[in-house]
């Protein structure tokens, strides 16, 4: 069954024909009588596309050749561009809402400030892409391949991220709320800034990825794999890193890891942890361990010397818990 068999028949895609050709099962594309794969005459549907790009809402485009076109500020609103090629195609402003990029190529294309809400981005492919300041709110991005892609300033609420590529892309300043991050891969990612609050990052890896002055108030990070990690001036109070593998972390004066008043609030779901902890399992106690002992290094190197102390008698404590 074709892609376009398998889609279902709504309001969107009453309009839709049969391609003109013998045989064919699939849609006719906006502008045309053929599918993508029995145009005659390309070029010119190209052209009748850029035109019309103000007109694109609900278009079949699955599997269309799209590069290199100035497609700014079109409306594609609940287009199905499932496997088309929009490799170095120009999107800022662009209308992409609802719409359904399953497999959709983007390498080097300019999204800037383009509304890409409950968008189907999964397996998308847009390394090296420019997303600064767009809105991904809802979108599905699982497995998505963005290396070296740009989402500065971008808005992510509540999406799905899940085993996406984001080694070395730029999200500074992004806001990433709520969102899922799971089994992503982060090295040399670079996250000054951003806002990654309750956002989900459970077993994550990454070598220098960089979370400079980065909001991960009640993040969860269990069982995360960072070595050498710029934490310098991230907030982490309320965070979750049972497990956490963390090598060589960089940290400074501002990292922030204590409320105020020295009460520490970090690990195992933002519960204060004074003392003995008598409901903590072993497990969770061996699991502990080694992230106390990571921080307390890295705030040794920061001169933070009575914060080093502090989180070597937890790390202690929690051995001994872990042996009973």
């Amino acid at each position: 069954m074709s892609h376009a068999e398998s889609l279902p028949r709504g309001s969107v895609e009453d309009d839709r024909v049969p391609c003109g050709e013998e045989g064919c099962t699939r849609f006719a594309l906006r502008f045309a009588t053929m599918c993508a794969l029995h145009l005659e005459n390309p070029q010119d549907w190209r052209a009748a596309v850029v035109a019309h790009k103000h007109e694109l809402e609900g278009a079949y485009l699955e599997e269309t050749d799209l590069r290199d076109l100035d497609l700014s500020g079109a409306r594609l609103k609940k287009a199905d561009l499932w496997g088309a090629r929009l490799e170095g195609a120009s999107l800022d402003g662009a209308e992409l809402t609802t719409a359904d990029g399953t497999n959709l190529r983007l390498e080097n294309a300019s999204l800037k400030n383009a509304n890409l809400e409950g968008m189907n981005l999964t397996r998308a492919q847009l390394g090296g892409a420019d997303l600064s300041g767009a809105c991904l709110d809802g979108a599905e991005c699982l497995e998505m391949e963005a290396p070296g892609a740009k989402f500065a300033g971008a808005h992510c609420e509540e999406t799905n991220l899940r085993r996406a590529v984001l080694e070395g892309a730029d999200l500074s300043g992004a806001k990433i709320i709520d969102s899922d991050m799971w089994e992503t891969k982060l090295s040399r990612a670079n996250f000054t800034g951003a806002e990654l609050r309750e956002s989900q990052l459970a077993c994550s890896t990454g070598a220098n990825v960089i979370f400079k002055n980065a909001n991960l108030r009640a993040a969860k990070l269990p069982r995360v794999e960072w070595d050498s990690p710029d934490l310098s001036g991230a907030d982490f109070c309320g965070a979750d890193l049972e497990g956490a593998i963390l090598k060589n972390i960089e940290a400074d004066a501002q990292t922030i890891l204590f409320e105020k008043g020295g009460a520490l609030k970090i690990f195992g779901g933002g519960g204060k942890l004074k003392g003995d902890d008598p409901l903590m399992s072993p497990a969770k106690a061996a699991a502990l361990a080694p992230v106390y002992e990571a921080f307390a290094a890295a705030f040794d190197s920061a001169a933070r010397t009575k914060e080093a102390k502090h989180l070597r008698s937890r790390a202690e404590a929690c051995r001994k818990k872990s042996a009973d």
